[in-house]
């Protein structure tokens, strides 16, 4: 009986190792320490970013997530840099289905107010990342991005609204071949290219002075302290490929998909049955 018990414990070990999370909707109305994290204290290194990351600059104000730059003790307590800033990362990480967020970004110029997931070096193999940025020097579109393996493929969508007058619904379905992106429950742009499922992503939202010609300056950040330095968020979602499935009537083919994390969850649970008969 000894043994069994041990048998079955690592049977659930290796099962949970495996298996992602699944779908959860988070409206901000506390900030929910299990789910995330908050960034501080580092810098992402080079020009580009023209701030660190510091847990004060990431709050729960009114119900909304608020990702605040602040020049607060800079540079002297914020790693050298001229700001701080805020920055949410989930503590799991998520694989294919649907990421979104519902986000009112900061109008400041020379900042990037996104929403994205993210495997870096110390959470998997190879660099994977699928961005939403939006940039006051680019006022009337939304930027889309896919990185595979550490190479982009930007995507700017032209928008018929002004994005930091109001909340606007941002979201994109991540499956095996393919990243569809949509703008308030319209689709804006399909990447057609495999990005394969590996150790899965982290979710984050992130705001930071940026420094790059042509993309998001000039004019180089100026401190206002005032609404336009932060970024709010309202809402953010992650809904398995499942899920997805399940909810996406157009999406007839896909009906079937599932993620290899399913997979080899019902393979586990298999084989547990078996082990289970075979031992009683």
């Amino acid at each position: 009986m000894k043994n069994l018990f041990i048998v079955l414990f690592f049977v659930f070990l290796i099962k949970a190792f495996f298996c992602f999370p699944d779908s959860f909707d988070d409206d901000f109305t506390s900030f929910n320490e299990t789910r995330w994290r908050k960034g501080g204290l580092w810098t992402n290194g080079g020009d580009v970013f023209q701030c660190c990351w510091r847990q004060d600059e990431c709050y729960i104000e009114e119900e909304e997530l608020v990702l605040k730059i602040s020049d607060e003790g800079c540079p002297d307590e914020c790693d050298e840099m001229p700001y701080a800033s805020g920055e949410l990362r989930s503590r799991d990480l998520f694989t294919y289905g649907t990421f979104f967020v519902n986000m009112k970004p900061a109008a400041a110029n020379g900042t990037v107010s996104s929403f994205f997931t993210y495997t870096s070096p110390s959470d998997a193999s190879l660099i994977n990342e699928i961005d939403i940025e939006i940039l006051p020097f680019d006022p009337q579109a939304v930027q889309f991005n896919v990185w595979r393996g550490g190479v982009q493929d930007p995507y700017k969508f032209d928008l018929d609204f002004d994005p930091f007058a109001d909340y606007h619904e941002y979201s994109f379905k991540w499956e095996r071949e393919s990243v569809t992106f949509y703008v308030d429950n319209k689709q804006a742009y399909k990447y057609e290219g495999e990005i394969y499922e590996s150790e899965g992503m982290k979710i984050m939202a992130n705001l930071w002075p940026c420094k790059a010609d042509n993309w998001c300056t000039p004019p180089e950040f100026q401190i206002a302290n005032n609404e336009d330095d932060k970024s709010k968020y309202k809402r953010i979602s992650y809904t398995t490929i499942e899920d997805s499935n399940d909810d996406d009537d157009d999406d007839d083919d896909n009906n079937n998909m599932t993620s290899d994390s399913t997979t080899l969850g019902l393979l586990f649970n298999f084989f547990f049955v078996l082990l289970f008969l075979f031992i009683f």
